[in-house]
């Protein structure tokens, strides 16, 4: 039985891919939408006030996680 779910996980998983892939090729949008960009100058602002990061995030409702990588991205000069 375990070998048997396996195995619909595995076609499920490729039929997911393959519909990623077809999307990608029409030039549709694939990933989790970006953080809008008045959300990204605020994170910064209040980064810069020297806020924590988890007061930024309960302050604009967005996750530690968020606020973590777009302070990082911003450190090192990305995007």
């Amino acid at each position: 039985m375990a070998s048997l779910a396996q195995f619909e996980s595995a076609l499920i998983s490729q039929r997911v891919r393959a519909g990623m892939a077809r999307a990608k090729a029409q030039g549709k949008h694939v990933a989790r939408p970006r953080l809008a960009q008045a959300k990204q100058e605020a994170i910064a602002q209040l980064l810069g006030e020297g806020l924590s990061m988890n007061q930024v995030s309960r302050q604009l409702d967005v996750a530690y996680g968020t606020v973590y990588n777009y302070a990082q991205k911003t450190k090192s000069g990305g995007d």
